[in-house]
């Protein structure tokens, strides 16, 4: 266990971390832990070994359901920081589609005042930025990778401008 910030710690356990955080404001966090079910290869030729965790969240106020396609699981996930701008501050990358992830029940966190690794699984630059990966074995099921590099763009510059009227305001 260890100090991560006033109120806040971190349970380390076998490359997985649970967050929990005395927060002021009260803001929830849902978090879904899952493994991989098949050994995934990403776009630098690294293999994911089945078995490998990772992990979603979302900040809805109602508990999602078990199964969640719209929301993709993540080899690297950071949270925590100032409630309210989860969207800005909290980082995660190595997207991985539902269908390859065999998924666990969502928990309610408080959301850490500090940063957090819940996951950190993801061994390069090259897989932290890509949602390309797919089965070793040809006879798994494969999901198709869309190009989503305009929107994340898109997604960036509208961060970027929420965080600059936040600090004229």
């Amino acid at each position: 266990m260890a100090l991560t910030g006033v109120g806040a710690t971190s349970i380390i356990k076998e490359n997985t971390y649970t967050a929990s955080a005395n927060n002021a404001y009260g803001t929830k966090v849902w978090i879904q832990y899952g493994t991989l079910k098949y050994d995934l290869r990403g776009p630098s030729g690294h293999i994911y070994r089945a078995g490998t965790k990772v992990v979603r969240d979302t900040y809805s106020l109602s508990q999602p359901p078990k199964s969640l396609p719209s929301h993709v699981f993540y080899l690297t996930s950071v949270i925590g920081g100032t409630p309210g701008l989860q969207g800005i501050q909290d980082a995660a990358g190595g997207k991985i589609s539902e269908t390859y992830v065999n998924v666990e029940d969502w928990n309610l966190q408080d959301y850490p005042a500090d940063s957090v690794t819940l996951v950190n699984n993801a061994i390069n630059d090259t897989d932290l930025s890509s949602s390309d990966f797919h089965p070793v074995d040809s006879s798994n099921p494969d999901v198709t990778h869309a190009d989503v590099s305009a929107f994340k763009k898109a997604m960036g510059d509208y961060r970027l401008i929420i965080l600059l009227i936040k600090n004229v305001n």
